[in-house]
């Protein structure tokens, strides 16, 4: 696996990575260009690599239309196209992967970096169909729309006659938050917002994000899906922390020093947004993961990352109830 550190930048990636981009159709949700997101930036350090197609999945294509621009403007040999996609609707996520399944212009999703989300919502909020939203939208949505694009043949996976050969990557961008508290199999739903607590929630949306990649791995590594997890950092300045204020960043220090003991020190100094970009892009290109011993993995940093003793966030059999609570909410079963 190639050497990345804290420090690099989601440009030397693509530099080092290019062969395996160029070409390739990528499609990733949530690029909000204003103010510049990890998504964007994602976008914009794929242009100079030349691949074949573009997606950007947002909620407003309107919004989306200035990236698409600079897409452009960077190499205008590049498809660019942006589809209409709502995580905190279940209905409006089936509608997306059905835009892009009748799409003609696209074939295949080669790599998919699921890279929307939200942070610490101060209040309960449920979406569409009642989930709490950062589960629903981190989480929920995500797992629907893989998995609907999966099954339209649109994200491909091979016969396992083909010996699990690599054909698509899939990358859930995670945090180091889901430490602090992990999924509530039995209560998802905080009590109905009785016992919601904003770091909580978000720290279970983003263990369920890493569960999502265990499980699409055990279910589909044998037929080609390589799938990820990448934490990309502490970068400020983007619309992610829209919510978090000084006083609230305490109350999740708090909640980390729990679990982790007091006097613990931050071990995740901030990021620049490019570097912010850097283990996203690792995790959909680096050619050493296509090792199935790796399938599924946590990176950080630009490389595959040790859990913390006693975590359950790697865990196969936690990753199949998950998935059961999925089936549940949306009403629709997704077999390997």
């Amino acid at each position: 696996m190639s050497t990345f550190s804290h420090a690099s930048t989601g440009e030397e990636v693509v530099t080092a990575f290019r062969d395996q981009i160029e070409g390739k159709t990528i499609l990733i949700t949530g690029p909000t260009p204003s103010p510049p997101s990890i998504g964007s930036h994602t976008a914009l350090a794929l242009a100079a690599a030349n691949p074949h197609t573009i997606i950007l999945a947002g909620r407003s294509v309107a919004t989306l239309a200035p990236l698409l621009a600079e897409i452009r403007a960077i190499n205008p040999r590049i498809r660019a196209k942006s589809v209409t996609l709502d995580l905190a609707d279940t209905d409006a996520v089936r509608s997306c992967a059905r835009e892009i399944v009748e799409d003609k212009e696209i074939d295949t999703v080669d790599v998919l970096i699921n890279n929307a989300g939200v942070m610490a919502l101060k209040e309960y909020e449920v979406t569409k169909q009642g989930v709490e939203k950062q589960f629903g939208v981190n989480w929920l949505g995500h797992w629907l729309f893989t998995n609907l694009l999966m099954k339209s043949g649109v994200l491909r996976l091979g016969g396992k006659e083909e010996g699990g050969k690599e054909t698509a990557r899939v990358v859930n961008v995670t945090s180091t938050a889901f430490e602090i508290g992990g999924v509530r199999l039995d209560d998802w739903n905080f009590e109905n917002g009785r016992t919601y607590d904003p770091w909580l929630a978000y720290s279970q949306s983003k263990e369920a994000n890493m569960l999502c990649s265990v499980g699409l791995a055990a279910r589909y590594g044998s037929r080609g899906l390589r799938a990820f997890s990448a934490h990309p950092g502490v970068i400020s300045g983007t619309n992610l922390a829209t919510n978090v204020t000084p006083e609230s960043f305490k109350d999740a220090w708090k909640l980390y020093q729990d679990v982790k003991g007091q006097g613990t020190t931050p071990t995740d100094p901030p990021k620049s947004l490019t570097q912010g970009t850097s283990t996203t892009l690792v995790a959909a290109f680096d050619p050493a993961l296509t090792d199935s011993a790796k399938n599924g993995a946590f990176l950080r940093d630009g490389h595959v990352w040790a859990l913390p003793e006693g975590s359950s966030a790697g865990d196969e059999g936690r990753a199949q109830k998950l998935w059961g609570v999925g089936e549940g909410i949306v009403g629709e079963k997704f077999e390997g």
